[in-house]
């Protein structure tokens, strides 16, 4: 008996749908291309419980006949290939005749389409790969495919579906990236019969960066514009004062099409090395435009990444424009920047550059931007201060047993004298795992707020707006007064004491895209402790930031008091001890 077998039909298409189909958000997208492909003007995107129970993309494209709805649904069905030839020159978004069959593989499935010109549409039905009779049916011309109970025959990919307001983030996100690179395209986007967003087929992309992101981000852009005989190069670049912790604010489009490309994140971070600290990333909108024939869409099953004939042209056009034009608006590198008073310069010994590509080195492992740092660390001898006497309120240290001196060094660690040897904190973790000891004592007894001399405001992308409900209510039981201020605007009236004077807003910003980049979590209770978390290391004092003699007390007589785990609340170490045996043993007095 032969052991090779053909595989039956329904298998193959569940194949690539697990290559094809990861989330509801990649129904989206593919629907979304398909009706960018027919020539729509105007799309609609519905979708219920964040895609798991229904996802609909209805379009005013050229729509379809009934032959063409017989074949939508079979493998490699498409109208945007005829011959080997045409793969070398792709001009559509969707050419691979995967995505439908995909779909109706996972889930119970319809195409409902009119052709232009035609007198009435057409309708057919797909279920778990089970395909139906093609009928007659009245409806507007173009057409509307909607997908039901995703992944209802696979549960094994069902288990790995996040949260609904997960999940309706990455189809946000996907409507995002493709509406920002198609403005003569009217999108609506609903969920659960509320619409998220409405976009106009007049817009610019400055208008749809302003409608995704927001006044504060739009209103700092710098246009980037590069032209040559292979590449044109246009969109905007954010100045290097504003950056994220990871690459999702780099939108990155080739020929319309958005994709995650390798060489051209590259040349970003190349662009700005000069201008940010390690760990961080630039935010930028990138449209790149070349001949067909220059590259290869097919290299992925959700055409995601590219391969381009000439990378280095990419790289080094990429490159060189978005320096020029950080450069033209008066960006200066950090090795150029303003200096601060430092020692003098070795002997033959570029003492600046050494000294600004240490501080990068340092402050990438502490997560700080350019505009938390001193531009160049001090070099000279640390101030050493002896504790203050007892009985000052300030220098109350006596509930650190044994501490005799200490003094703090490169503005990042104090070091404590103590009766049994030394200690090295590191002033950010002790302070974040003080406040977040505060914050976990401070709920249950609702004394945490305090209110604001002047309230501030978060301005927050729509990605963000998502899932902002539930962050709301636990900002809100630690001690932060929050209200809606119009739009996607939060008013911060008042903020927790153990935050202290920190910005409320930025805080509060920064916050909730931390928690969402982590994933929003399933329970209330890791909610709660995910923002603890975040709180405490936002609003800490950060690495590079001098501390008087009285705020080192401070901060050592809490340490004795409150902490009850030498970590920081993300588990690294906030304190290295020697014994005075481990020093004599490291010396070799022993």
């Amino acid at each position: 008996m032969p052991r090779i077998k053909l595989l039956p039909t329904v298998v193959i298409n569940k194949i690539a749908a697990g290559e094809v189909i990861e989330r509801p958000a990649s129904v989206v997208k593919e629907l979304i291309e398909n009706s960018i492909d027919a020539q729509a003007t105007e799309i609609v995107v519905e979708v219920e419980e964040g895609g798991a129970k229904l996802i609909r993309v209805a379009d005013n494209g050229y729509g379809m006949d009934r032959e063409d709805v017989a074949l939508a649904f079979h493998s490699h069905s498409t109208s945007k290939l005829a011959q080997p030839e045409d793969l070398m020159y792709i001009t559509t978004l969707g050419f691979r005749g995967e995505a439908l069959p995909s779909i109706g593989a996972v889930s119970h499935a319809s195409i409902v389409s009119r052709a232009r010109g035609a007198e009435t549409g057409h309708e057919i039905e797909i279920s778990g790969g089970k395909l139906g009779e093609v009928r007659e049916k009245g409806c507007a011309p173009g057409t509307s495919v909607t997908a039901r109970n995703l992944f209802f025959n696979t549960p094994v990919r069902m288990k790995f579906m996040r949260s609904e307001s997960a999940e309706m983030t990455h189809v946000t996100d996907v409507v995002t990236r493709v509406a920002m690179a198609h403005c003569n395209i009217k999108f609506e986007l609903v969920h659960n019969g509320k619409r998220v967003f409405l976009l106009l087929d007049s817009d610019r992309l400055a208008d749809r960066i302003r409608t995704f992101f927001g006044d504060d981000l739009a209103d700092v852009l710098i246009p980037l514009e590069s032209h040559t005989q292979k590449l044109n190069i246009s969109g905007h670049v954010a100045p290097p004062s504003l950056t994220r912790r990871d690459t999702r604010m780099q939108y990155i489009y080739l020929n319309s099409r958005p994709i995650r490309d390798r060489v051209a994140l590259a040349a970003l971070k190349a662009a700005y090395a000069d201008y940010l600290m390690g760990g961080r990333s630039p935010v930028a909108f990138v449209f790149l435009d070349m001949d067909p024939r220059e590259f290869d869409v097919n290299v992925h099953p959700t055409k995601a990444e590219v391969r381009f004939r000439d990378s280095s042209l990419v790289m080094n056009q990429l490159r060189a424009s978005v320096q020029d034009v950080l450069a033209g608006v008066g960006h200066a590198p950090l090795a150029d920047a303003g200096q601060m008073p430092g020692p003098a310069a070795p002997a033959g010994g570029d003492w600046k550059g050494r000294a600004t590509q240490s501080m990068r080195d340092f402050f990438a492992r502490q997560g700080k931007t350019e505009s938390q740092t001193p531009r160049f660390p001090s070099f000279g001898a640390p101030q050493r201060f002896t504790a203050p006497a007892a009985g000052t309120p300030s220098a109350d240290i006596q509930a650190t047993p044994g501490v005799r001196s200490f003094f703090q060094v490169h503005n990042a660690y104090i070091v404590v004298e103590t009766d049994e040897g030394i200690e090295v904190i590191d002033q950010h973790a002790l302070h974040e795992r003080l406040i977040y000891e505060r914050l976990c004592e401070s709920v249950p007894q609702n004394r945490a707020r305090q209110k604001l001399l002047v309230p501030e405001t978060a301005e927050l992308s729509v990605a963000e707006w998502q899932n902002v409900g539930r962050i709301k209510e636990v900002l809100t039981e630690m001690g932060f007064e929050i209200s809606d201020f119009g739009g996607r605007t939060l008013l911060v009236s008042a903020a927790p004491q153990a935050v202290g004077g920190c910005a409320a807003g930025a805080l509060i910003k920064d916050m909730i895209d931390e928690v969402q980049t982590g994933g929003v979590p399933e329970t209330l209770d890791a909610l709660r402790d995910a923002v603890r978390k975040s709180i405490a290391c936002k609003a800490a004092i950060k690495a590079g930031e001098p501390l008087s003699q009285a705020r080192m007390a401070d901060l050592l007589s809490e340490m004795g008091r409150l902490v009850r785990d030498y970590s920081c609340p993300h588990g690294r170490p906030l304190a290295l001890r020697l014994t005075l045996d481990e020093l004599a043993r490291r010396f070799k007095r022993t």
